[in-house]
Parts: C-alpha cells; sequence; structure tokens
C-alpha cells in the first residue's frame, strides 16, 4: 500500500465509527495559504528523493559460430564473437559460461559414437600441426584469458569491479583429429551474468 492509500482507509475506518471527518482540504492540500505566522519559519528543508531500480543485462552478437568453417583431417580452425554485459550495481558484474550439458565436446550430429565422432574440450592452445587436437575457448580477462576448456561449471569470462558496460571477443579454435569422421560438429555452451555481491 502506498501511504496515500493508507490514509484513506484510516479515514474510512474514522467515518464508520461515527467521528467527524476532517476536510479533504486540510489532508491533502494544494495550497499553502494563508500562512500561519504562529510559530513562524524563517527556514525550510525539503529533501529530493528517487529510487533506481537494479538494472543487469547480457548480448552477444551471434547465437551460431563457426557455422560458416570448414575443415579436414588434421587442421586448424576457429570462430570469435562478440559477448558484452553491463550492470548499474555498484560493484560491477560477473559474466561466466559452462556446457549446457555434461558433455563437453563438440559431437558429429551424425550419431556415432566412436571415439573419432567427437573434438575433445581442451585445457589450453590447439594445434592440429603439433599433435594437439580438440577445442578451446579463449577471450575475456578471466579463466580463458589464456585458452582454456569448457567446463559443466560456471567459469567466469568477464567481470567488472563497478557500474558499467563491458565486451570481450570469444574465439573458439579447432584442431582436428587425423581420422576425425566427416559431419556437423557441435556443443552448446550457455553465458550467464549476475551482479557482484
Amino acid at each position: 500500500m502506498t501511504k496515500s492509500t493508507k490514509i484513506i482507509a484510516a479515514l474510512g475506518v474514522a467515518a464508520g465509527l461515527g467521528i467527524a471527518a476532517l476536510p479533504a482540504g486540510s489532508i491533502f492540500a494544494d495550497t499553502l495559504l494563508p500562512l500561519n505566522y504562529t510559530g513562524a519559519n524563517t527556514s525550510a528543508e525539503v529533501k529530493v528523493k528517487l529510487k533506481v531500480s537494479e538494472a543487469i543485462t547480457i548480448a552477444t552478437n551471434k547465437t551460431v559460430c563457426g557455422e560458416d568453417v570448414t575443415m579436414v583431417v588434421k587442421s586448424n580452425g576457429s570462430c570469435n564473437h562478440l559477448i558484452a554485459g553491463g550492470t548499474n550495481s555498484k560493484n560491477g558484474f560477473t559474466i561466466s559460461v559452462k556446457d549446457k550439458d555434461t558433455d563437453t565436446s563438440l559431437v558429429n550430429t551424425n550419431g556415432s559414437t566412436n571415439a573419432s565422432a567427437k573434438i575433445a574440450a581442451h585445457n589450453g592452445a590447439v594445434d592440429a600441426t603439433s599433435g594437439t587436437y580438440g577445442w578451446s575457448i579463449k577471450g575475456g580477462d578471466q579463466v580463458f584469458q589464456n585458452s582454456a576448456a569448457i567446463t559443466s561449471a560456471d567459469q567466469a569470462v568477464l567481470k567488472t569491479t563497478q557500474a558499467e558496460d563491458k565486451e570481450t571477443t570469444m574465439t573458439y579454435n579447432f584442431a582436428t583429429l587425423p581420422n576425425q569422421e566427416v559431419g556437423t560438429y557441435e556443443d552448446t555452451i550457455v553465458y550467464t551474468i549476475s551482479a557482484n555481491s
């Protein structure tokens, strides 16, 4: 209830009990005149006040990354996109990322269960030329500042310490196996944002 609603309810109860109701103008005055000079004041304070609600949001410029990447066996590839967050929380925000399910590999959509039908998440840089196969993520200013593997638990990507907007480029690097099966590989990851406590 707002204050005015409470006042109206109180007047209704008072009137119901047979108590003489005050004229509406004496409570909800739209004028201060005529002034009462008894106990006259020479100053008056007015506190000007408002509330600003918390705001926080996250955005990315792509919902699919790598749809235009075509690779062969034992080769390197990558894709990237922007991700941004913003808040007016005084301690800033943290963007985190995790795999949507417990399988962190890029999986061939043809349904094959062979080991060569997966591109495993790798903690560190990947490079088919040197025999480091898999996929990893690079970007932000936290866990993935250097290449790291996605996990099924949240890992920090980008962090601020004050109310602001900030963005970063996320890069996904791929290195295919010498016997990588033909097909389309994919995995779904989830970015979230939260205000810092």
